[in-house]
């Protein structure tokens, strides 16, 4: 196979990440684990490449043949008819699936490249990508930039209490999704990016 996955010599659980009370400490692939992650997230580049390329010309296309009607209309960017056929909730929930993966992706990319970890995990780009397709890209947007208060807390006792300075991304996802999901309107108001 030509495209193999990602970080695919990694030991899942390497001797240095462990306390000697079995605890994990160290969460991401580096390079004592086997692997070169700047190396690793280049192949996941090469593989989002031929997707990105399919997008951009899916979106070319689609601005010279659909009618009149298929246009992007509203604060939720929706499509509402393409040939006859509504799509808008199909159109949102794509729209609020990229916008979630791309933010998360995107930070793994490039937060790996910089500091040669492997940055985030694929499971942080799963949990923000059902919540962009689920409840709307706002929601996913907002919950990206909520994430790290809670995290950043947790993370603060961590490192105080037990030397740790890594952890997983993914439940604070979570935490920022429920608040955006709960009081997001709300926290925009107050923001000042909506009325």
């Amino acid at each position: 196979c030509i495209l193999l996955p990602s970080f695919l010599d990694a030991e899942p659980i390497r001797d240095g990440g462990l306390e000697p009370d079995g605890e994990r400490t160290s969460y991401a692939a580096t390079e004592d684990d086997g692997v070169n992650p700047r190396n690793e997230v280049m192949r996941e580049v090469l593989f989002l490449a031929p997707a990105i390329l399919l997008a951009w010309a899916a979106w070319a296309l689609a601005g010279k043949f659909l009618p009149v009607s298929a246009t992007w209309v509203g604060a939720n960017a929706f499509l509402p008819e393409a040939w006859g056929i509504p799509v808008g909730g199909l159109a949102a929930a794509v729209v609020g699936y990229l916008a979630g993966a791309g933010m998360i992706w995107g930070m793994r990319i490039f937060g790996t490249l910089g500091f040669n970890k492997e940055a985030m995990g694929l499971g942080d780009v799963h949990i923000l990508a059902m919540a962009g397709a689920v409840l709307g890209w706002k929601v996913a947007i907002l919950a990206f930039f909520l994430a790290p208060f809670p995290g950043l807390i947790w993370a603060g006792g961590l490192l105080f209490r037990k030397n740790q300075r890594e952890l997983p991304y993914g439940p604070w996802l979570s935490v920022g999704v429920l608040v955006a999901m709960l009081w997001g309107k709300g926290i925009l108001t107050l923001l000042g990016l909506t009325r």
